[in-house]
């Protein structure tokens, strides 16, 4: 009898365990989720393929595209299609305690805009949302 009750309370500890990660891994999201909106909102380019050339890894950066020529026009149904893709890679992020989530830009001229390249808005954007990113973190007591 003891043993069953043991072996009871271990598995309700458990189902305990697995809704506090899911409760974690959430909130994990929703600060990628802030993060990725921050950078769209105050992307230092307006119209442009930089401003919806961010993606989202874990654990890998992706292939530079320094060497590529690259389309800067960019269908607006393309567009949308991406940022729905990039909310989706949010939406299902698989990773695990100590992973990296990567939100990056890699374009061969991101470099320059992120250093102050345009006039549109200010520099530093992957700065800025990474001290945003911190915050949320801290609020969210992860």
């Amino acid at each position: 009898m003891v043993k069953s009750n043991f072996n009871q309370f271990m598995k309700e500890t458990q189902k305990e365990i697995e809704k506090l990660q899911d409760k974690q891994k959430l909130e994990a999201k929703k600060i990628v989720l802030g993060a990725y909106n921050k950078i769209l909102d105050e992307s230092p380019v307006d119209k442009s393929l930089y401003k919806h050339s961010h993606e989202i890894t874990v654990n890998k950066k992706g292939k530079d595209l320094s060497n590529k020529k690259v389309e800067e026009k960019i269908p607006v149904g393309e567009v949308e299609a991406k940022i729905s893709s990039e909310l989706g890679t949010i939406a299902n992020l698989k990773f695990k305690d100590g992973d990296n989530i990567y939100i990056q830009n890699r374009l061969s001229y991101s470099t320059a805009i992120e250093n102050g390249a345009s006039k549109q808005h200010p520099p530093l954007l992957y700065e800025r949302t990474t001290r945003y990113a911190e915050k949320l973190i801290k609020k969210a007591k992860l």
